[in-house]
């Protein structure tokens, strides 16, 4: 009981509603852009929006020390002009390279996808750059609709499993990703839209809730 209560006094929540004046999102967040699509604080609400020049992500995101992480949770709203995107939340371990390009150690990915699927993605190291997004069952994800979508963590170091959740509901359970954890790197983990030249994105992004230890 006494080792419990330790744990639950270890941990604090931060929320963003987003309340704030139209502009830049600021408040801790990072943008991450060019492919396209883009990112900005409008009505109360991260806002991702435009055709993709080409291939890639676009991408809003915090950053937190590995051991720190316990959970991530954000309202999505998939809109009606969304054409050919993939919209989801992601925890990566990455690096930028000195030639500014990103590179990924290891990343969980939920998104729903064009035709309103659930997928997820799961690279566990480094030379996993290539792993696909593959659909899972679990509950509708409607256009126009507000979907709470969730990256929870249970467990230390590497010893740690994560569960997807969308809606409340588990789409996969128990992954392990050491590769998240064997360094001192940051964990970045936001909101995305991910497509192809001439895809457009339509992403709002809302009520952020991040469990972290103290």
């Amino acid at each position: 009981e006494a080792a419990r209560i330790l744990d639950h006094e270890s941990k604090e929540v931060f929320r963003d509603r987003f309340d704030r004046a139209d502009g830049r999102i600021a408040n801790g967040w990072t943008e991450d852009k060019g492919v396209g699509p883009l990112s900005d604080l409008s009505k109360g609400a991260v806002r991702i929006e435009g055709s993709h020049q080409k291939s890639g992500r676009t991408r809003v995101f915090r950053q937190l020390p590995p051991d720190r992480f316990i959970a991530f949770t954000a309202a999505l709203t998939v809109g009606e002009d969304a054409r050919g995107t993939r919209s989801g939340l992601f925890i990566a371990s990455a690096r930028t390279s000195r030639r500014g390009e990103v590179e990924v150690r290891a990343e969980l990915a939920v998104c729903r996808n064009r035709d309103g699927e659930i997928e997820v993605r799961i690279q566990k190291k480094s030379t996993d750059e290539d792993a696909a997004f593959r659909a899972v069952a679990g509950p509708e994800w409607p256009e126009s609709k507000a979907v709470r979508v969730s990256i929870e963590r249970r467990g230390e170091d590497l010893d740690s499993r994560f569960t997807l959740l969308v809606d409340g509901e588990p789409v996969e359970t128990n992954l392990q990703i050491d590769a998240l954890f064997s360094s001192r790197q940051n964990l970045s983990f936001g909101a995305f839209v991910e497509g192809e030249p001439g895809r457009v994105a339509d992403l709002v992004v809302d009520d952020v809730r991040v469990v972290r230890r103290k």
